[in-house]
């Protein structure tokens, strides 16, 4: 008998990938694979090879710091294809929150928003320590019109006779 078996899960090449400390550490590479209605399956390695980490991500249970890059994860079941949820106005208003929520946090993935304030800090910082290119090029002029000055008035005097300019200058 040549029955065709329905797929009800199906992972083509998923890669699993945490932030941990601000580091990206790939957990899971590549993994494809497809399991049928009516057959159970078993995923056997070593202590550390990942296992949790893939029944999670297609158990929907992957911890807050992991993600999938690339891959697709197909979940087929005709049970739950069919159901329908009426919208009412509270479970509109319910949608359109968890919809905010989640559109916010996409924005924020991975610590996005926090990195942009952290370089917005240090641009604020560097500026308040340091001078722009104009402020910097007006300072240095102002700076040599001192000095000029200074040399001028010293030279002034060191010219004047001290017997006859001495009470002009004071």
């Amino acid at each position: 008998m040549n029955e065709e078996k329905k797929v009800i899960l199906s992972l083509k090449n998923v890669v699993v990938k945490f932030n941990v400390r601000g580091r990206i550490l790939t957990a899971i590479r590549n993994v494809s694979l497809d399991i049928y209605e009516h057959e159970s399956l078993a995923i056997v390695g070593e202590s550390g090879s990942g296992k949790s980490v893939l029944t999670k991500t297609f158990a929907g249970m992957l911890d807050s710091n992991g993600f999938i890059p690339e891959g697709r994860i197909i979940f087929s079941d005709d049970e739950l294809s069919k159901t329908e949820v009426k919208l009412t106005g509270a479970n509109e208003k319910i949608y359109a929150d968890f919809k905010k929520f989640l559109d916010k946090n996409v924005s924020l993935e991975r610590g996005a928003a926090n990195y942009k304030k952290i370089l917005e800090k240090k641009q604020e910082i560097a500026h308040k320590m340091g001078l722009s290119l104009d402020e910097e090029a007006d300072f240095n002029a102002r700076i040599k019109e001192c000095s000029d000055d200074i040399i001028d008035k010293s030279n002034y005097l060191w010219t004047l006779d001290k017997k006859t300019d001495s009470e002009e200058y004071a």
